[in-house]
């Protein structure tokens, strides 16, 4: 009966729409993420353990994963431009990073990030395809082994080690992309 336990967050978003011309579209944004209820994950074996070693059976013992995760912003704009039968549109967002440098490991990846879109569209005899690019930068990290706060999973150990194994440099981006067909009756 092994148990993993943590909160997600939820998220609140509110954003404006304004009609400049009647083909052309602003919008301005705001996503808010309650990382801040994250604050570890844990993990409890139950009645699993490890049998037929030196030693054994060796039970697992339960484990928490530090998170410490901080509320995320995430501010954004976008402009939209519909003609006949073509659209087009573009957007960037910033995003805060939730995860502190000391908790960011190869296995979580999280600092603040630009966010650049595109994307278009056409559409005719109610066929329309669409396709849409993106790309995130995100801040590099560099944590030192003094700041390093994310622990060795250690479930067999009596006292966890106290040890940081998430020290290192981490750097990251995506690119996205996306295509879109559809039918209108």
């Amino acid at each position: 009966d092994a148990r993993v336990s943590f909160t997600l967050p939820p998220t609140l978003r509110a954003g404006v729409e304004t009609q400049i011309t009647p083909a052309l579209r602003a919008e301005v944004a705001l996503a808010v993420e309650l990382w801040s209820m994250h604050d570890e994950i844990a993990i409890a074996p139950g009645s699993i353990r490890i049998e037929d070693v030196a030693g054994g059976p060796l039970e697992l013992r339960d484990v928490t994963v530090p998170r410490d995760y901080k509320t995320s912003l995430a501010p954004s704009v976008g402009v939209e431009w519909h003609g006949p039968q073509l659209m087009l549109g573009a957007g960037y967002a910033y995003e805060t990073a939730a995860a502190p440098a000391s908790t960011v490991t190869v296995r979580t990846v999280d600092a603040a990030k630009h966010l650049f879109a595109i994307g278009g569209g056409y559409e005719a005899d109610g066929w329309q395809i669409g396709a849409a690019l993106g790309f995130v930068q995100l801040a590099d990290v560099d944590v030192t082994v003094v700041e390093a706060a994310v622990p060795a999973l250690s479930p067999l150990r009596e006292t966890p080690l106290i040890t940081g194994v998430n020290a290192g440099s981490y750097a990251s981006y995506y690119l996205v992309g996306g295509l879109r067909f559809a039918r209108r009756w």
